[in-house]
């Protein structure tokens, strides 16, 4: 049974027991006490669901074909809650992931470039987002693609180690970022724009890094063993020109923790 049944069945029983007890003479406001008693029962829920497994079984999957792109464009719009997106989808596949009420999904192909939308909705609400509360995503790493990503309150979990990523944009509020930059992609520019945020970013061994840092971040932590700095806001690797795979990274806005390493 899915947990957003057993939501809505405990509810209607604590209605029902409410009007029962009214009938009774027990109890003479049923709103009044639905409403303490939904509040305290939506706490537990929220806490229950984090402790539960995290699988993806018997959830709703979905795939977009890959036709004959050569080019993948992914928006991804998220409110509130988790989500992790990693390489792996099937071959000729270029997005999978599960879907469930609270997700929209838009793609179409022009020319070469296959464009795919998702609002991803809250995942912490009962009856909306995955069972799991964790939305995932897999991606393929056949061509070349772009991330955008419009995030509010949001965990985000991103390994783009396998992927051809070539542009990353993140526009999040009082968010966390954590991502593991591609391996071997060439050239990737990622911008983040962000709240008050968490923001950790892995450069795999073997890429170079040219940092930009335009915020009033508390806490910096930057390795300059690999990053040297150049002057208060822009940290290199020594060979970043002459690279074969790097990445251009801007951090903008008022982070509160930002981890470069």
């Amino acid at each position: 049974m899915k947990r957003g049944n057993i939501f809505w069945g405990v509810l209607l029983i604590i209605l029902g027991s409410l009007f029962l007890l009214q009938r009774s003479g027990l109890i003479s406001d049923v709103f009044g006490w639905f409403w303490a008693i939904f509040l305290i029962f939506l706490g537990v829920w929220v806490l229950t669901r984090r402790m539960l497994p995290q699988d993806v079984a018997g959830q709703e999957a979905f795939s977009v074909a890959l036709q004959d792109a050569r080019e993948l464009t992914l928006d991804l719009d998220h409110g509130a809650g988790s989500v992790q997106l990693t390489g792996g989808s099937a071959a000729g596949v270029a997005v999978s992931g599960v879907k469930a009420t609270g997700m929209e999904l838009k793609h179409r192909l022009v020319g070469d470039q296959l464009k795919v939308e998702i609002d991803a909705g809250p995942s912490v609400i009962p009856f909306l987002g995955p069972d799991s509360g964790v939305w995932r995503f897999w991606v393929t790493g056949q061509i070349p693609l772009t991330l955008d990503v419009d995030a509010g309150a949001t965990q985000l979990d991103f390994d783009l180690s396998e992927l051809k990523v070539t542009r990353i944009k993140v526009d999040m509020g009082a968010s966390s970022l954590k991502v593991r930059l591609p391996v071997s992609a060439g050239f990737t520019r990622m911008d983040v724009d962000s709240g008050a945020a968490t923001i950790d970013i892995n450069v795999p061994q073997g890429v170079a890094l040219r940092l930009s840092v335009n915020h009033s971040a508390s806490t910096l932590d930057v390795d300059q063993g690999r990053f040297p700095t150049q002057d208060s806001r822009v940290y290199q690797s020594a060979d970043y020109e002459t690279a074969a795979n790097k990445v251009e990274i801007h951090l903008n806005g008022g982070a509160n923790s930002v981890k470069v390493w």
